[in-house]
């Protein structure tokens, strides 16, 4: 494989594992805003609020408002610190193409381990919403999410 292949699937792999990260803080937004909201208007107020936040802050507040057990939470901090490297400390190396081909594999292998992790714990956030609020609540949150989508592209 070429270097420029090998570029290419880093920037493929990076990413995946930067939409898997989201994936996350969507969710957790979510988790958070329905855990307190008492009503949809407070819910979507506390929904923008979440979304600013990054995903430390949300995962910390999640920590304080005693939303999920300790495993998950390890799981949520590993996440944060990892993706924090991996935008922060590695974006610019693979926005600059700075890999040669040895390191190239070594970081699309690692791109690829983490983001099954991410997409691990996004799962297992998804069913979280799923069990405490319903496939009903759900599918009404991602409508109204589809249409302030759509009226952005329009």
């Amino acid at each position: 494989m070429t270097l420029h292949e090998n570029q290419a699937l880093i920037e493929i792999s990076y990413g995946r594992m930067a939409l898997k990260a989201h994936s996350i803080e969507r969710n957790l937004a979510m988790i958070l805003a329905l855990s307190i909201g008492q009503n949809p208007e407070e819910y979507n107020k506390l929904l923008k609020r979440y979304q600013k936040l990054t995903l430390g802050k949300q995962v910390n507040l999640a920590k304080e408002k005693n939303i999920f057990d300790e495993e998950l939470l390890f799981a949520l901090n590993d996440v944060v610190k990892t993706r924090n490297e991996l935008i922060h400390d590695i974006g610019g190396l693979v926005a600059d193409s700075a890999f040669s081909d040895r390191n190239s594999k070594e970081i699309i292998e690692y791109l690829a381990i983490f983001t099954a992790f991410l997409t691990e714990v996004s799962n297992i956030l998804s069913l979280e919403l799923e069990q405490k609020f319903g496939k009903d609540v759900l599918d009404e949150l991602r409508k109204i999410a589809e249409e302030v989508v759509l009226k952005w592209h329009a």
